[in-house]
């Protein structure tokens, strides 16, 4: 299936949040931005998403379909998230793709 344009807004916006994050890293309007455009990529994909999942099977068993889809979706983002899961990111449990910081002083 091809995007359509609601997805490639969604996609455009993902990649301009990642590029903005990527080489304005440093200053805080830069990451906001990045963030406000992510949120914004995130529902527009997730809109394209749905309705291109909810049109490829019949009305009576797109109610099925979409909780199973919401509930993978779920599953995934939570459990990746999850304290409970070391392991599951690199850094495990809730840290995700942070870099592991020692807490320890350097020795003189």
């Amino acid at each position: 299936m091809l995007l359509t344009g609601m997805g490639l807004l969604g996609q455009g916006l993902l990649a301009a949040a990642l590029l903005l994050t990527g080489f304005g890293a440093e200053h805080h309007g830069l990451v906001l931005t990045a963030l406000v455009l992510l949120g914004l990529g995130w529902s527009a994909s997730r809109v394209s998403r749905t309705t291109m999942v909810t049109e490829t099977v019949q009305t009576q068993e797109r109610p099925a379909l979409q909780g199973t889809s919401d509930l993978a979706m779920n599953l995934c983002g939570g459990g990746g998230r999850s304290p409970r899961w070391p392991g599951a990111l690199p850094g495990g449990g809730s840290r995700g793709w942070a870099p592991r910081r020692s807490t320890s002083s350097p020795s003189s």
